[in-house]
């Protein structure tokens, strides 16, 4: 089954990776926390990776930018 994950963080050199149902995974992928990409999962759990999903990526990182962007700008009035 081809799904798309999110890496969520690495720790201790493994991708831990959540789905769009908030399912977790883990695997030994080059990636950086933020980054989307599609992947095999077999039967068993196992992942296998297919390819990361550039333009996905660069979007979603460009839209929480700007959400967290815009919560300082908001709350900068405060004092």
């Amino acid at each position: 089954m081809i799904i798309k994950l999110t890496v969520d963080r690495i720790e201790s050199g493994i991708a831990v990776c959540i789905d769009d149902k908030e399912r977790k995974y883990e695997c030994h992928i080059n990636a950086a926390e933020g980054d989307i990409f599609e992947a095999d999962i077999s039967d068993k759990g196992e992942v296998t990776f297919i390819r990361k999903l550039e333009n996905e990526t660069l979007e979603k990182k460009t839209n929480n930018a700007s959400r967290l962007n815009a919560l300082f700008m908001r709350g900068g009035n405060k004092k």
